[in-house]
């Protein structure tokens, strides 16, 4: 009965929604009472609350292989870029300890826009990534050389 009378706190669960304990679970990007506000890009969770760009945060372990077909084995972290919701940094790409900026293009993918690396080695790159599950897949354009990793974070 306690469930049941908790769940005439949904009035309509919209796009998805289900009713919950405290009212609407919503998915992504979906949020509000009836799960009728979409969040804005760089923003997911209950009330568009939480910056859809910490879950890249932190070390990432990576196997990349360069054109040649050479894989190699190491470790990247992505940290916040406080300037926008929608940016963040990812430094050691191809274990050349150099930073790139990134920027958010969905909940689960991002974009690496034409620019020259900074904090290390100097190189132009470009590409994008995209996470599923527990797995981010990359794609680099470094120098004119296309790269291509598999990370799972640590």
């Amino acid at each position: 009965m306690v469930i049941a009378s908790s769940c005439h706190k949904c009035d309509n669960c919209l796009h998805g929604g289900t009713c919950a304990p405290n009212g609407c679970s919503c998915p992504d990007p979906w949020s509000g009472r009836n799960c009728d506000t979409s969040c804005a890009l760089g923003y997911e969770g209950y009330h568009c609350a939480t910056f859809s760009k910490q879950k890249f945060y932190g070390t990432w372990d990576i196997t990349s292989n360069d054109p040649l077909g050479n894989s190699q084995s190491y470790q990247m972290v992505f940290s916040n870029n406080p300037a926008q919701p929608t940016q963040m940094y990812l430094s050691n790409f191809n274990n050349k300890g150099y930073r790139i900026s990134c920027t958010l293009t969905g909940k689960y993918k991002f974009d690496i826009p034409q620019q020259t690396s900074t904090n290390g080695l100097h190189a132009s790159v470009s590409g994008y990534a995209i996470q599923r599950g527990d797995k981010l897949t990359i794609y680099v354009t470094e120098d004119g050389s296309d790269y291509f990793g598999t990370a799972t974070q640590e």
